[in-house]
């Protein structure tokens, strides 16, 4: 979209797909990649244009799997995390890698070490999730 995200590549997208991975997006990374852009756009620093052709390359990228935002399950468990987490986004995107993934790459440092009580929900429904930064992840596989 033009925004880039501090310490990962501007190629993150093909270096993991290449890698064998499948990449998940829950829908509301977008909304929250909009939003974000959209902001910068406001202050003169990003071209709505740019935004607007980013977010159409993302949606019709057919090696992106979409998870939908309302997906019952995702909502479920994100409402359980809520008690334990402050920010509801990061609590869907949380429950889709739980639900979902076997590894949930984020920046976040709250969702790079959740509470330990999440860390135990997490565990008794996918005990296989991994939970990265990309430098960590890179250090594995990539």
């Amino acid at each position: 979209m033009g925004v880039e995200i501090e310490r990962l590549p501007p190629d993150i997208l093909t270096r993991l797909i290449d890698g064998g991975y499948e990449v998940l997006i829950n829908e509301i990374t977008l909304f929250e990649g909009y939003a974000k852009a959209s902001k910068l756009s406001a202050r003169g620093l990003l071209k709505p244009e740019r935004i607007h052709r980013g977010l159409i390359g993302i949606l019709h990228n057919p090696s992106l799997k979409r998870i939908d935002l309302i997906h019952p399950e995702t909502l479920r468990f994100a409402a359980i995390l809520r008690r334990y987490i402050d920010d509801f986004i990061d609590c869907i995107l949380l429950s889709t890698a739980t639900l979902w993934a076997d590894i949930l790459l984020t920046e976040d440092q709250i969702l790079l070490k959740p509470p330990p009580e999440v860390e135990g929900r997490i565990r008794a429904i996918n005990p296989m999730l991994r939970i990265r930064n990309y430098q960590s992840l890179q250090k594995e596989s990539i």
